[in-house]
């Protein structure tokens, strides 16, 4: 019962997403340009989070095409609003009338679990189920005013795959695409989400 009511308490933090200010169509009246800059790593992180520090082993998933993926599902989005959008880095922020950051984060009260990616723990020696997920802030940015200083999702969702190994390469390739679809998922709903939630 205990397993339980910590799994209940754990799922209820990994979907809560937040929002503290909406972006309103007279913050956006002059906006045609927008510049995204992705903070993400390049790859997914992959844990087996034991109850010591002893039993941990990490590890990433040595694929971009999840980053590649949030880029792409934040410059569609922007795009369909009627947005000039381009993926861009720090220093050319002054030459868009909106910079969008996005900002990994650790899921709420979860350590190891950074940005995205596949994670399994255990709990007084007990693996509890694998899980993939996205944790991430969306920050906009006009004339370097922060719009949205609380605009954060996060997405996760629990795998019927069994206990883990210690590496990404030695997951069997069909427990290496459910978790690939999943993650994929999470990435595109988080972004989504989180959007709706600022006005865009």
């Amino acid at each position: 019962m205990k397993k339980i009511n910590i799994m209940l308490l754990l799922m209820v933090s990994f979907f809560l997403t937040a929002c503290a200010t909406s972006l309103t169509p007279q913050n956006l009246e002059n906006v045609k340009t927008v510049g995204v800059i992705d903070n993400f790593p390049d790859t997914p992180r992959y844990n087996v989070v034991g109850t010591t520090i002893f039993n941990n082993e990490y590890d990433k998933i040595d694929d971009k095409t999840y980053k590649a993926l949030l880029e792409k599902t934040v410059v569609e989005r922007l795009t369909a609003k009627g947005f000039k959008v381009s993926i861009i880095d720090k220093k050319q922020s002054n030459n868009y009338d909106m910079i969008i950051e996005l900002v990994p984060r650790d899921l709420y009260q979860t350590p190891e679990t950074f940005g995205y990616g596949l994670n399994q723990r255990s709990f007084l020696g007990v693996r509890m189920p694998a899980f993939t997920y996205v944790s991430l802030n969306v920050v906009p940015y006009i004339q370097g005013k922060v719009m949205c200083e609380a605009c954060y999702a996060a997405n996760i969702t629990s795998l019927k795959i069994g206990d883990l190994p210690n590496s990404w390469q030695a997951l069997n390739k069909q427990h290496q695409d459910i978790a690939r679809d999943a993650m994929n998922d999470n990435i595109v709903k988080g972004v989504n989400e989180v959007m709706i939630k600022m006005g865009l």
